[in-house]
């Protein structure tokens, strides 16, 4: 089988990568970290489920960028584990609304989608997550966060909080929220993935999308990869429309795209051309 370049595989696929590796008997020699470059897949699972306690800190650092051992692990033993198509409990966290679901890795959903508004405060959101998470745990696999802000390149946590979510939101501990792996993901990139798996940009190879609610997000695909940057914010679509003060955004500047593209921005605009205070996003995109 191709063995592809472990910094162009999402984690999924180098679960499955590794696993595939393992259940055809094909030892390759699949990473080029000194750690792990000399065995084949099995050793190298084995080596990571006695922890990355083993690594140095400037081999974490390499790692950071190359294999992120743990949620390797777990993918591939949720494989190995489950014969079955592994079930995931998805959490679309946005400033307004909180939507969740079973779904199947296919991307079907399996359950009612269950829609809850967003708490004001970080522990009423933590706690909210906490409340969805145990009533669905013992029947899934994983659990995903699809959510606003920009998301590291670790997949577990915030880079740094939006102007329409409580201010202390990067701190959730999301991996602690769960006995089950977890995973999180900038919802835009969540939503540029979607269409490029089961959605409208199925099959094109290069795409851009550009998520319009409570704020403004943009997801980017480029030969057939989700494009992160070196930090996870590669798709933040947070950027200037004019260089004088006429609109103050909610992350604390003035006159971003979000506060125009919202749907913030949107209803801002449309009251200052009908002058009805009382318009709202639903009259917008029905049309003033």
């Amino acid at each position: 089988m191709r063995v592809f370049p472990i910094k162009l595989m999402s984690q999924w696929d180098k679960a499955n990568n590794l696993l595939d590796i393992m259940q055809n008997n094909k030892p390759k020699k699949v990473y080029k970290h000194p750690y792990i470059n000399s065995g084949n897949a099995e050793t190298i699972v084995k080596n990571a489920i006695k922890s990355t306690s083993k690594f140095t800190k400037n081999e974490q650092g390499q790692l950071r960028y190359s294999f992120d051992v743990p949620k390797v692990v777990d993918a591939v033993f949720i494989r190995q584990k489950f014969d079955k198509i592994v079930t995931i409990l998805a959490i679309d966290v946005g400033g307004t609304k909180i939507y969740s679901a079973v779904i199947n890795e296919n991307g079907e959903i399996i359950s009612e989608i269950e829609k809850n508004p967003t708490p004001e405060t970080f522990e009423e959101i933590k706690s909210l997550f906490e409340l969805i998470i145990k009533k669905h745990e013992r029947e899934i696999d994983v659990v995903a966060f699809s959510t606003c802000g920009a998301v590291n390149n670790q997949n577990d946590g915030i880079l740094g909080s939006t102007g329409n979510i409580a201010k202390d939101y990067p701190k959730m501990p999301f991996k602690s929220l769960s006995s089950k792996p977890v995973f999180v993901e900038n919802d835009a990139n969540c939503a540029a993935w979607a269409e490029h798996i089961i959605g409208a940009s199925k099959g094109c190879a290069n795409s851009v999308m550009l998520t319009l609610g409570t704020g403004v997000g943009g997801g980017i695909i480029v030969n057939n990869k989700l494009l992160k940057g070196k930090n996870g914010a590669a798709g933040e679509m947070h950027f200037k429309m004019y260089c004088d003060k006429r609109r103050k955004c909610t992350c604390g500047a003035w006159d971003c795209f979000e506060i125009y593209a919202s749907g913030k921005g949107l209803k801002i605009t449309a009251e200052e051309i009908s002058k009805n205070p009382n318009v709202t996003t639903y009259d917008v995109i029905e049309g003033v």
